[in-house]
């Protein structure tokens, strides 16, 4: 899927579970800098999303395309990769997470401009934490 452009209102993720904590990163504006910029709210909607009691310990960043209907397809990794073999092993890796985590434990409203609902697409940050007594923190 490649065809989808910014929402005005952007993805939403909601957690299904108390073990998901999802924080959606938005930009100030800062009159002191001049920079009243605030477009990569809906331009690059970026979010992270910790998962306490995870199979293991891990972090990935990966885009996502959201179609009208709220499914999630896999983008491309949001790292930088030296070898090929690696960036195989970590899109494996992240896929898996997005098709067992984040589909089972979010509820995604897709994006709407105009009262519209399309495509588009989002940069996500997810962090598992194992272990049976963890928090839930945001990082």
């Amino acid at each position: 899927m490649k065809n989808s452009f910014a929402a005005q209102q952007p993805v939403q993720l909601i957690s299904k579970s108390p073990r998901v904590a999802v924080h959606k990163f938005t930009n100030v504006a800062d009159l002191a800098l001049n920079n009243n910029n605030t477009s990569a709210d809906y331009m690059d909607p970026e979010y992270n999303i910790t998962i306490n009691k995870a199979y293991g310990d891990f972090d990935y960043s990966f885009s996502v395309y959201v179609d009208k209907e709220g499914k999630m397809y896999y983008g491309e990794p949001l790292t930088a990769f030296p070898e090929g073999t690696y960036r195989d092993n970590y899109i494996l890796k992240s896929t898996a997470v997005m098709n067992s985590y984040i589909k089972q434990y979010l509820c995604n409203i897709p994006g709407e401009t105009l009262g519209m609902k399309h495509a588009s697409l989002i940069s996500l940050h997810v962090k598992g934490v194992a272990g049976a007594g963890n928090s839930l923190a945001l990082r």
